[in-house]
């Protein structure tokens, strides 16, 4: 299950300018979207992910995370667009057919803030301070990996539960 994870909270709602922006990723990031056949660009801005987290929420409960996450991803690593500007999310929203003036009304009255919070900090008390991260069994891993990680993690956590069985 995807939980919201604060990226830099301290970052203004407006975001920081990127000075190297619509370039190639750092290895191994680079590589592993390409291998992915994602298509990853340093966008503009470094956004404040608050409202982009409190829409997504907002999308969970309607039954879209799915389309709105695949949204936002392009929208961000594609097109550079600032995922923290409340335009945007709401552009992205009637674009997979959500009701933009309910999640319009949902970020402006916070609706969705205290549980981005919470999950938050529990991130932080599971010891996740970054992301992508992922707790597989009692396996917890974070940062892109590659996918025979994934695999290795996945057969240990099975084997455990088999025995434990």
């Amino acid at each position: 299950d995807a939980k919201a994870f604060l990226l830099r909270p301290d970052t203004p709602d407006e975001g920081i300018p990127r000075a190297n922006s619509g370039g190639e990723l750092q290895e191994p990031l680079a590589t592993y979207a390409r291998d992915a056949g994602l298509t990853m660009r340093r966008a503009p801005i470094t956004p404040s992910t608050r409202l982009v987290l409190e829409a997504t929420q907002f999308a969970k409960d309607q039954g879209a995370f799915d389309p709105f996450h695949r949204a936002a991803y392009r929208a961000f690593w594609a097109e550079g667009k600032n995922l923290g500007d409340k335009q945007i999310l709401l552009a992205l929203s009637k674009e997979i057919g959500l009701d933009s003036l309910a999640l319009e009304h949902a970020l402006d009255v916070r609706q969705y803030e205290s549980q981005v919070l919470e999950q938050f900090e529990e991130a932080q008390e599971l010891g996740i301070h970054g992301i992508p991260a992922f707790l597989v069994g009692r396996y917890l891993f974070t940062g892109v990996q590659p996918y025979s990680v994934f695999q290795r993690v996945a057969r240990s956590a099975l084997a455990e539960l088999e025995a434990n069985s």
